[in-house]
């Protein structure tokens, strides 16, 4: 195992245009088809190197050490970051839009870190990333391992030969791990599977479950809707119902009354024509002249109106 490399300094003099060109070459490193994640420790930050040298549009003369260890830099304070946001996260305040809880946040990893985040730029690039948002959900299920109890935490170390290795890997300086650390080392990265595992799996069943539950309030919410739409057909149906009904009565009344305006026509004329008979058949011999002139002019119309009739 080669030498490991000191962590260097904050790196100063990286600017804004350097920072953001490390981090697309990282993303496009990591994400070349062709090499994948098996691409040897040197080799990886070579071509990393040879990108940024590529693309860049501004002078710089950093190595690929010296881009390595800005990139940890920059993944660490990121890392720390996204832990606060977590928190922040979690505790589900109300009326917090996204800039509000981003100010809390820095706030908090002001307190936590007695630094500034100086990272917004490279967050801001990196936060929507697929390979980005992968290493965020590896480091909560690293902070779950951590809130557990276990063994006392031992330094990992980094070879930068040509061994392999993970890309989102910080460098640290520590030396090589005797045997009795290693072993030890070993037997808590097997605990820790194991932890992860049962996590996983209880995660598993409380997805599953969710489902499941999900599933009934599914079932629950179309039977609520079917037998909320019936009630709505059978209430349209009384109420045509209860049209038909009220039309029909008023036909009805309608027919009585016209019946009713019949009879007394008909009663009215019956009146009538005994009156006319009356008339008719009248003895005007007992009368005087001018009488007699009367009824008989009144006779002639009635006998002229049934003429005509």
């Amino acid at each position: 195992m080669e030498p490991t490399v000191k962590k260097s300094q904050r790196g100063s003099n990286f600017s804004i245009e350097e920072d953001l060109l490390l981090v697309s070459a990282w993303l496009t490193i990591c994400l070349d088809a062709v090499q994948g994640n098996e691409q040897k420790h040197k080799t990886y930050w070579r071509r990393i190197w040879d990108y940024f040298q590529n693309k860049k549009t501004f002078i710089s003369e950093h190595s690929p050490t010296s881009l390595m260890n800005r990139w940890s830099t920059i993944q660490l304070g990121i890392d720390k970051f996204c832990g606060c946001l977590a928190q922040v996260e979690s505790m589900h305040q109300s009326g917090l839009n996204e800039h509000d809880k981003i100010s809390k946040v820095k706030r908090m990893y002001q307190e936590s870190h007695k630094t500034s985040f100086q990272f917004d730029h490279s967050w801001n690039m990196l936060r929507c990333q697929p390979k980005w948002l992968e290493h965020n959900e590896r480091q909560r299920i690293k902070r779950i391992r951590n809130a557990m109890p276990s063994s006392p935490c031992t330094p990992e170390l980094i070879n930068i030969g040509e061994d392999d290795v993970s890309h989102d890997t910080f460098v640290d300086s520590e030396r090589p791990l005797d045997k009795k650390v290693e072993k030890e080392r070993v037997s808590k990265q097997k605990n820790d599977d194991n932890t992860s595992l049962k996590l996983t799996g209880i995660l598993n069943e409380i997805e599953e479950e969710k489902n499941i539950n999900d599933k009934e309030i599914e079932v629950l919410e179309i039977m609520c809707f079917k037998e909320q739409e019936q009630d709505c057909i059978k209430q349209e149906q009384e109420q045509k119902r209860i049209c038909i009904k009220k039309e029909r009565v008023q036909e009805q009344e309608q027919e009585q009354e016209q019946e009713r305006l019949h009879i007394m026509q008909e009663k009215l004329q019956m009146e009538q024509l005994k009156e006319e008979e009356r008339i008719i058949m009248m003895d005007t011999s007992s009368l005087s002249q001018i009488q007699q002139e009367y009824y008989h002019q009144y006779q002639m119309e009635i006998l002229e109106s049934r003429r005509i009739k």
